[in-house]
């Protein structure tokens, strides 16, 4: 994925109720602009119990992203690993092969294989590839 191929916007669709992890959290730690995030949430249908129980779930999601911003602690990090995610070698296999990935820019690696720092809360500082499209849109456009 060279720079130009970086989307000019993103829509997720997922539950409702996980809207303010996404904007909030996810899009910061990509340091993508929220202004160009559409979050499309379609939230469960579940009698007062099943909500109640839905958002304190939720709750706990937010407050553990937060404490871990990159989910690579030892409670986000395991239950990535719970679901199958081996970071950057598990999207090299899943899409082709090296040569495939490596050519999306050398950002991807170093942006899946961030931890967030000491506190695991620094925001990735490296050069991504919606940068470079933001300084060189205007070549492509």
């Amino acid at each position: 994925m060279a720079y130009r191929d970086v989307p000019k916007k993103i829509t997720v669709i997922s539950h409702a109720f996980k809207r303010q992890r996404f904007v909030d959290l996810h899009c910061r730690a990509l340091r993508w602009p929220v202004k160009k995030f559409d979050y499309v949430g379609i939230d469960p249908v579940k009698d007062e119990e099943g909500r109640k129980w839905i958002e304190e779930g939720e709750a706990r999601a937010v407050a553990a992203w937060r404490a871990d911003l990159y989910g690579t602690g030892a409670d986000l990090g395991e239950k990535r690993r719970r679901r199958g995610w081996e970071g950057y070698e598990a999207i090299i296999e899943g899409y082709g092969g090296r040569d495939i990935v490596d050519s999306m820019g050398r950002w991807v690696p170093e942006l899946l294989g961030w931890n967030g720092g000491d506190t695991g809360m620094e925001i990735y500082s490296g050069e991504l590839g919606w940068d470079l499209a933001k300084q060189n849109r205007e070549v492509y456009q």
